[in-house]
Formats: structure tokens, C-alpha cells, sequence
């Protein structure tokens, strides 16, 4: 009875860490992130049917009150410049659509990259 107790609970305490992990890594309305590695990632994405407000836009700038129109990314390493990756534009305000901006790069070890992003508003 004792073993039956610790397989139980053994299941219930990894079940648990799975589905916690699983909301952790749940798609926010707005951000973006980077990384860096072999390559370099920039990427910003938005949520076109939500306004922003100061509590869903995970501590990425953003205008509050706003309905996002589009969103860009941008990486400069050395003399490299992306210029401004866009994504799709929403058609309309509150409209129920999800875009992102992804540009991605080899990485130079030799230079220090920096990647940006922006947003575009509807008026």
C-alpha cells in the first residue's frame, strides 16, 4: 500500500510540473524576444483584437489604449543592418488575428549584435 501511495503521488507531482510548464509558456498578446546562439533571433508579435493596456503587454514599450497595427524587428551586427522586418497588417481595429515579425541571422562572434523592435498603431 505504501508503494501504491508513492506511484500516486510521484504521478500527481510530475503531472503537475508538466501542465505548470505548459501555461509558463503560454503566448502573451504582445512582446518580443531574441536570442543568440549559431543565430540570432528577433522576433515581435501582437494580437490584433486586444487593445493594449498596462497589464497585458509583459513589459515590452507599448502605447496603452491602443489597437496594434503592425509590428517590426530589426538586427544590427558590425556593419550588418537588417532594416525594418514587417509583419502583416491588421486589417482593422479588434480585429481576431495574431501576427509576428521574425528575422533571423548567422552570428558573427566577432561583433556585438543588437536587435530592436517596434509596433505601429491605428489611430
Amino acid at each position: 500500500m505504501k508503494n501504491i501511495f508513492k506511484v500516486v503521488l510521484s504521478i500527481l507531482i510530475v503531472s503537475s510540473i508538466v501542465f505548470t510548464g505548459s501555461l509558463v509558456n503560454a503566448q502573451t498578446h504582445f512582446g518580443f524576444s531574441s536570442s543568440s546562439g549559431i543565430k540570432i533571433k528577433a522576433e515581435s508579435w501582437f494580437s490584433g483584437a486586444v487593445k493594449v493596456t498596462k497589464h497585458n503587454h509583459s513589459g515590452v514599450k507599448m502605447k496603452n489604449g491602443k489597437y496594434v497595427k503592425r509590428t517590426a524587428v530589426k538586427i544590427v551586427e558590425g556593419k550588418y543592418n537588417s532594416g525594418w522586418v514587417y509583419s502583416k497588417k491588421s486589417p482593422k481595429k479588434k480585429a481576431k488575428v495574431f501576427y509576428r515579425a521574425i528575422k533571423t541571422k548567422n552570428n558573427n562572434p566577432f561583433h556585438t549584435s543588437k536587435t530592436s523592435y517596434k509596433f505601429e498603431y491605428f489611430k
